[in-house]
């Protein structure tokens, strides 16, 4: 999430980077919003219930 989100935005500059210059950087952060949004859920879940986290681990072994 780190490479996402502003003021770094690693990936962000790299995406403008290789995009056509119609698309700004507006584009680009809406295009990323749902990721953004699906990560922090993911984290609130991983948080709230921390077996999902070892679920898979205990479970192959």
């Amino acid at each position: 999430m780190g490479l996402l989100l502003p003021p770094h935005g690693l990936l962000l500059m790299t995406m403008r980077g290789v995009a056509p210059p119609s698309v700004t950087m507006t584009h680009i952060f809406l295009a990323v919003t749902p990721y953004l949004a699906m990560s922090v859920l993911l984290l609130v879940a991983v948080f709230m219930v921390p077996g999902i986290a070892t679920w898979l681990p205990g479970w192959m072994g």
